[in-house]
């Protein structure tokens, strides 16, 4: 079986905050963290002629996904080892049953 997604030392980081990939989320909000409000950014939404939303006109954040679906996946992992697994052991019994019947009939 391979190695479990969630180890001991992730967990260990994720309860320290340690991942450096936190500050580029989307939607986290640090206490320490310096906001500024630029009247520039609210500019183009202030206009006077802005109509509304314009088809093709979103805005696409890129978001990295924070939740590691693990359990999922070594659920499947497991499943996929459990048919390996039940596929040998019928061949093998098929086989045991071959034997036993060459060796009464023979």
């Amino acid at each position: 079986m391979g190695k479990p997604l969630l180890t001991d030392e992730i967990l260990e980081k994720a309860k320290k905050k340690q991942y450096s990939d936190q500050s580029s989320q989307f939607g986290h909000y640090r206490p320490n963290q310096d906001i500024s409000m630029d009247d520039a950014l609210f500019d183009p939404y202030l206009e006077e002629d802005y109509q509304g939303y314009e088809e093709g006109q979103t805005i696409r954040i890129p978001v990295k996904p924070t939740v590691v679906k693990s359990r999922r996946i070594e659920t499947i992992k497991r499943e996929a080892f459990r048919s390996k697994v039940n596929k040998i052991l019928f061949w093998v019994i098929i086989l045991l049953i071959m034997f036993i019947i060459a060796v009464l009939f023979i």
